[in-house]
């Protein structure tokens, strides 16, 4: 259980409602809105070979992070480019947004760099492909026959997908994006770049917590400073809510993730800190004018940080207590591993209130892994 000062604050702030009930009353997740017909192809900036596995792409890079993109054919993205510069405005904006979620969660945050994870070993760069939506579902999607819309994807194998110039034994982590993408209306390339941070922190993979937490992650450069509330008033829930946390994803977000963090920041506002990186994503702008960083408020960025490096090592827990020889795609996604996450969201929680209470050091104590 929270606190009771904890506690009776956040049951103050939050409606008393039922899970059930919560979720039957959610609105359905907004779609990205179509992009409008191509129109006459820039320049490329650099012409991979063509291959059976990876048609002919223009490519616009910067730093560790690529887009390819086509303009005709299937792929075909808008090729309206307000500024003049040979690159399309919605290539442009894909790859502003993808280094505005690499500045904010890695140098302003200190969230765990997916890059210098060894899980990705061999990894060197992150590779965003522009691809008709209708590509974007898995084969799992397909099989299950999902009606809901995907816009992105992010994918935890590095593949081995090299340019000219590359190391030979370079590889890259993948993204794939609907080509018809408008950056500045919503934040799916930074939601999927999170969940790369995600698959290099740790091993987990119920949609409960990727979905989750990554919906939550979208107020970083999103509007706000945490997404809609739902009724968790109490630590730990009960054996009925976390049966149903079990079936949840997306949703996850508005009835378990936002209100526990909201619950450590009662009162609060979750300011984001006054670091260099942080000024400088202030006068980052998309094509259109638009800020990149909407404003300076995340509830619950501490916490998070903590619990990533906790549910690395509520892994190797995981791994001896139930017995699995590795980490296959069924281990990563069993419900066995719901106490393992559970108990280290406990563990995060108690850090943070002790560094409150304890530290004042308003949050900013380092994070801690384990116990």
């Amino acid at each position: 259980m929270m606190r009771p000062s904890t506690a009776a604050a956040a049951r103050r702030l939050l409606p008393a409602l039922h899970f059930s009930l919560l979720i039957a009353a959610l609105p359905p997740l907004p779609a990205q809105p179509a992009a409008a017909p191509p129109s006459a192809a820039p320049p490329a900036a650099a012409k991979p070979k063509p291959s059976a596995a990876q048609p002919a792409d223009q490519v616009h890079a910067q730093g560790r992070i690529r887009v390819f993109y086509q303009t005709t054919g299937r792929h075909a993205i808008d090729t309206a480019d307000a500024n003049g510069n040979g690159v399309p405005d919605c290539v442009e904006d894909t790859l502003t947004q993808a280094l505005a979620a690499q500045k904010l969660w890695i140098e302003a945050l200190g969230f765990p760099d997916p890059l210098d994870s060894p899980r990705f070993a061999g990894a060197n760069r992150i590779h965003i492909y522009l691809r008709h939506r209708d590509d974007l579902p898995s084969k799992e999607d397909r099989a299950k026959k999902s009606t809901v819309t995907i816009n992105g994807k992010a994918y935890s194998a590095v593949i081995k997908h090299r340019l000219k110039g590359d190391p030979p034994d370079s590889g890259c982590l993948r993204i794939r994006i609907t080509s018809a993408i408008r950056p500045s209306l919503g934040e799916t390339i930074a939601h999927e770049y999170f969940h790369l941070i995600q698959y290099g922190a740790f091993w987990f993979r119920p949609g409960w917590l990727l979905e989750g937490t990554a919906r939550w992650s979208e107020k970083g450069l999103g509007a706000g400073a945490l997404g809609p509330l739902g009724a968790f008033t109490v630590w730990p829930p009960r054996e009925e809510e976390i049966a149903l946390l079990s079936g949840l994803d997306y949703p996850a977000a508005p009835v378990f993730w936002n209100p526990l963090v909201r619950s450590l920041e009662a009162g609060g506002d979750g300011l984001l800190p006054d670091n260099d990186a942080i000024r400088e994503l202030q006068t980052w702008r998309y094509t259109d004018g638009k800020p990149v960083l909407k404003d300076l408020r995340l509830t619950g960025w501490r916490f998070m940080r903590r619990l990533f490096a906790g549910l690395s090592a509520a892994g190797d827990e995981a791994l001896r207590a139930e017995g699995y020889e590795k980490w296959t795609l069924p281990n990563q996604r069993s419900p066995r591993n719901n106490p393992h996450i559970l108990r280290a969201i406990e563990r995060a929680l108690a850090a943070e209130r002790a560094c409150a209470d304890e530290c004042a050091c308003a949050g900013e104590c380092p994070p801690a892994g384990g116990d």
